[in-house]
């Protein structure tokens, strides 16, 4: 990649990458940051890229792999304590409660209408957006997202019911 082609193609894709680490990041210092490092990676990789099919998804992977490690890294940071080496064996209260909520949102499901259900588990469990989501169901994107809604909705009031 010639440093031409990185001012030409790359670097224009800026506010791009930066929506991209602000959606996952939620911190706009960090995803600067991110952005600034993915640039130097992609300016040191640059004689072994040549030059990019699709540069822009290719800077957007970048970005996602990045915040991903800095979220992965922010996590052990949190769930590591530094001073008792026994927190880590031990199971929390708030771990147990976590779990024991998840099991009834999980119970609570099977009661919502099939399509409804079926929906969220793709959503949420799958991982699926709402434009796949309509592919995989032959339902269209405002049905999709009416039934995540709504799904959503009668999930929540049902938790608050049984709490």
């Amino acid at each position: 990649m010639t440093e031409t082609y990185f001012e030409l193609n790359i670097l224009p894709l800026h506010r791009k990458m930066y929506r991209t680490a602000i959606v996952i990041l939620t911190d706009s210092d960090e995803a600067t940051d991110v952005v600034q490092d993915a640039f130097v990676r992609l300016w040191e990789k640059r004689g072994d890229l040549k030059e990019l099919q699709k540069p822009e998804g290719y800077c957007v992977t970048v970005v996602k792999r990045l915040c991903i490690d800095r979220l992965r890294r922010r996590a052990l940071q949190r769930n590591t304590p530094v001073e008792n080496a026994e927190a880590e064996t031990a199971v929390s209260p708030s771990r147990i409660e976590d779990s024991e909520r998840l099991q009834l949102a999980l119970r609570l499901m099977q009661r919502l209408p099939e399509r409804q259900r079926k929906v969220l588990e793709m959503s949420s469990f799958e991982g699926m957006d709402n434009a796949k989501i309509a592919e995989a169901t032959g339902l269209s994107n405002i049905n999709v997202r009416a039934l995540l809604s709504r799904g959503r909705r009668q999930l929540r009031e049902l938790l608050e019911k049984n709490q």
